[in-house]
């Protein structure tokens, strides 16, 4: 059994919302489209457990395109929904992501994802981007009762699969992802990607400024 075991975010983590923008801005046609969205879809998933219980990952996904459009003057029909949510499962992997993972594995770590994205986008994702052979378990935090950050969530998907808690690390770029998964007594590194200080009161965080760094794990 191998003995140590990486968890990483999908979304934004390995794969770039920023590779994806030029069709974000081609479907709906706002240029400030993207940054609205991203800040939209992120306040949707984490008031989602007391606000929105009962809706999928691409529920919460539709209603942050169609609300980001709102914001911006205006509205997006049905097709143009149906093209974002397909453009959000071509993201492209980080410059410094399959290197990175084919290193890892090398090594002997177990490289397993946790992701928000619904099953059925969470496949299309990791076909379009070609990462999968990297990875031992690719989980849909949905499959287990709820979203992340909600801490059940991550004690759930790992257990399920035989990843040991106390010998797990979350990697993502995600301040929220790094809370949920902290109180669930993951070890975590935070990915710096775009925001450089996560969260306050995490001061003794660990942090790489990119995952070519990885053996300071």
């Amino acid at each position: 059994m191998k003995k140590f075991y990486i968890v990483f975010d999908l979304n934004h983590t390995l794969l770039s919302i920023e590779s994806i923008n030029d069709q974000l801005i081609q479907i709906s046609g706002w240029k400030e489209f993207t940054a609205v969205w991203k800040s939209k879809f992120e306040s949707i998933i984490l008031t989602k457990a007391q606000l929105y219980p009962d809706k999928s990952f691409k529920d919460i996904l539709t209603d942050s395109f169609l609300m980001s459009a709102y914001d911006l003057g205006g509205n997006i029909n049905d097709p143009q929904v149906d093209d974002l949510v397909n453009a959000f499962t071509l993201m492209q992997p980080h410059a410094d992501v399959t290197d990175s993972l084919s290193e890892m594995q090398d090594v002997g770590m177990s490289l397993n994802i946790l992701s928000n994205s619904s099953t059925d986008i969470l496949r299309r994702q990791v076909k379009n981007s070609k990462i999968g052979k990297y990875f031992d378990n690719i989980l849909s935090a949905e499959t287990y009762g709820g979203l992340k950050p909600e801490k059940e969530v991550y004690k759930k998907s790992l257990r399920s699969v035989g990843i040991v808690i106390n010998k797990s690390v979350l990697i993502s770029s995600h301040p929220w992802d790094i809370a949920g998964a902290s109180q669930a007594k993951l070890k975590t590194v935070y990915l710096e990607r775009n925001i450089k200080s996560p969260l306050p009161g995490y001061d003794g965080l660990k942090k790489i400024s990119s995952l070519s760094y990885w053996k300071k794990l």
